[in-house]
């Protein structure tokens, strides 16, 4: 889960590349929505660690309560604006 749309579409792009399917959204809501509707497994949630909403530990939280087995990784921008 990435809010910024460049990153979030370069990022699946990578990693659909290496052969990952991804489930790539830009908004807490749709995650949470996408993941609970998602019939398959879900491996692996990357997500930003500040987003508009909740934050990344929150939204893997909330993921986790129906996905138990769900690993997360953590990412940040360290820009300073």
């Amino acid at each position: 889960m990435e809010d910024e749309e460049p990153i979030l579409n370069l990022s699946k792009e990578m990693l659909e590349m290496l052969g990952y399917k991804v489930l790539a959204v830009n908004e807490t809501d749709q995650a949470l929505r996408l993941a609970e509707e998602y019939d398959g497994n879900i491996d692996l949630l990357l997500t930003d660690v500040m987003m508009p909403g909740m934050n990344g530990k929150e939204l893997s939280e909330r993921i986790i309560a129906f996905k138990p087995s769900l690993k997360r990784l953590y990412m940040s921008d360290t820009r300073r604006t």
